[in-house]
């Protein structure tokens, strides 16, 4: 190697010497100046070659959340093979950047680059931790995923400190921040170490969705980009009215494909923009240079929309069950619609055949669910809603699945008593619950556990206690609802409980804002009946006055009285 290195240095030496001699030879030189010219240069070129130039880019030495599709990140020049070995496994042989998964705990990862002078060698150390925090976001890392971001590529790090977060859906838009920055870890409640993307955003056709409450972290500035619209000139409606110029920003709309900036979130959709000539959202405009008077604003015309033929489903499983059921919607609108099915809630138990379709005028379909209850699925009741849209409305069906133990040897039933079904914050509620023994030998102990759940996630938890049961118990169960509840759709849960095995059961009930007692009835009843009274009293002696011409007879009190 010694004499290699002298060899070159000896050659450079000697080209030196022959271009200074050469420069020397074509020049003139009187005195000190310079007076020639040089007719000839001889350029040295000289390239000095090593190993490749290598760095990893990711992973880097944290902690990331998820041991899986991790990136393999890196740069290198003048390389003619590189190869990765993670945890001295056998070398594997890449050609440019790759995503790999790997397991829980501290991991080591060499990166290997070589050519004809040397071999480069980089590692980097990183550990994997999937319970220090959980970012739930599978409907961006589907086959609609588009150029959503995949989080769980990132360290624990790098998402309190994330940029350029796209969300997006390929079949109805897409959302991007930009340079805004977002901490993941930062929602509505930091302490619970996960994020709930999923079910706080939505994309459906003509709607972009961010719970800016639940996700106070994604509150920022974003473009957003609305697909497949059919509107000539739309506009930008923020929760259903129209978005001010303070926070919407129109883009551009080509194709159906609409381009806005908004400032903060909430709910997005769009509108046709009206016609200077149709009345809408007037103010005081009126037609014609002889003005003066307000414009006539034009009623519009109501849509009959969609029907669906259940309002509400409630099914109870065992674990590893699976049923299905149907629903049919039907078009009575005079317009051809749009259809998308959303379901936010109950993703892991409820699947859609059919999510997305159009009905024509008149039109109806049949669409099945397919109710699933795993094995695994921890025996509880499960609420939520599927979101039933078109351009012009939506409308919920109410979901309840009750889980079951598979081997539970006990059998529940509860039903809320008719006058209950509608209760006012801080009443009673009253349901008749009853118990079965399906084959615990002699008189046995079950625990009993009462809540009220509505449609949204939110529970009470009402009280427990324990039961004696040999073949079966009947019972009412009164129970006083909290005075602050929010008004809305609940349901009543039970849950049976032996040796870790639970039976459950559940009824439906609202709670409202205002009912009508007994009493009340009773007086409104009453008032009809007088009413109905009063009008054939009224019509009796209107009757006897009218001739059989259908002329009024003109009768005086002495005839009256004669006639008595």
């Amino acid at each position: 190697m010694k004499k290699e290195v002298f060899f070159v240095l000896l050659v450079i030496t000697f080209l030196v010497i022959i271009s200074f001699t050469r420069a020397e030879n074509n020049s003139t030189i009187t005195g000190s100046t310079v007076t020639g010219e040089i007719t000839q240069v001889l350029v040295l070129n000289l390239t000095v070659s090593g190993p490749p130039q290598l760095s990893i880019l990711h992973p880097k030495n944290q902690t990331y959340i998820s041991s899986q599709n991790l990136n393999l990140n890196f740069t290198v020049d003048d390389e003619e093979w590189i190869q990765y070995s993670l945890d001295s496994a056998p070398n594997v042989t890449i050609t440019g950047n790759i995503k790999f998964n790997t397991t829980e705990g501290s991991h080591n990862l060499f990166l290997y680059a070589n050519n004809s002078v040397g071999l480069a060698i980089r590692n980097v150390t990183f550990f994997v931790n999937s319970t220090k925090f959980t970012v739930k976001y599978s409907n961006y890392s589907n086959s609609h995923k588009g150029n959503s971001t995949d989080f769980n590529a990132s360290s624990y790090a790098d998402i309190q400190n994330l940029s350029n977060v796209i969300l997006e859906h390929t079949s109805f838009g897409k959302i991007d921040f930009g340079s805004e920055i977002i901490n993941l870890t930062d929602d509505l409640n930091p302490g619970d170490d996960e994020i709930a993307v999923d079910s706080n955003t939505n994309f459906s056709f003509n709607r972009i969705f961010i719970n800016s409450t639940a996700l106070p972290n994604f509150n920022k500035s974003a473009t957003l980009i609305l697909r497949d619209l059919t509107f000539t000139n739309p506009r930008i409606l923020r929760d259903g009215s129209l978005c001010s110029s303070a926070i919407c920003t129109e883009g551009s709309y080509s194709s159906g494909i609409f381009t806005f900036n908004v400032t903060s979130f909430s709910v997005y959709t769009t509108e046709e923009t009206p016609s200077e000539d149709s009345g809408e959202d007037a103010g005081t405009g009126g037609g014609g240079s002889s003005g003066g008077g307000s414009g006539i604003i034009l009623p519009k015309i109501s849509k009959k929309g969609i029907t669906i033929s259940e309002e509400q489903i409630s099914v109870s499983l065992k674990q590893g069950q699976v049923t299905t059921k149907k629903i049919t919607i039907k078009n009575d609108d005079t317009k051809k619609v749009k259809v998308t099915i959303e379901n936010q809630r109950l993703q892991d138990f409820v699947v859609i055949r059919e999510e997305f379709f159009d009905l024509n005028p008149g039109e109806s379909k049949d669409i099945t669910l397919d109710i699933i209850a795993r094995e695994t699925t921890k025996p509880d009741l499960y609420l939520g809603t599927l979101l039933v849209k078109t351009e012009y409305e939506e409308k919920d069906i109410l979901v309840a699945i009750e889980v079951e133990s598979s081997g539970a040897l006990l059998d529940a039933r509860v039903e809320i008593l008719n006058g209950y079904k509608k209760v006012l914050p801080g009443e009673e509620l009253v349901a008749e619950i009853r118990l079965f023994n399906l084959g615990i030998s002699g008189r046995v102990d079950v625990s009993m556990e009462y809540l009220i759940k509505d449609y949204e996630g939110n529970e009470i938890n009402l009280g427990f206690e324990t039961l004696a049961i040999e073949t079966q118990v009947n019972f009412l169960k009164h129970v006083k609802i909290p005075e602050d509840v929010e008004y809305g759709d609940y349901v009543f849960y039970t849950r049976a409980i032996y040796h870790d095995e639970v039976a459950s059961a559940s009824d439906s009930f609202e709670i409202v804002q205002y009912k009508v007692s007994n009493k009340e009835k009773i007086y409104i009843v009453s008032v009809v009946i007088l009413g109905i009274l009063f009008a054939m009293f009224i019509y009796h002696i209107v009757e006897e006055k009218i001739r059989p011409s259908g002329k009024i007879k003109r009768v005086g009190i002495r005839s009256i009285i004669k006639k008595r």
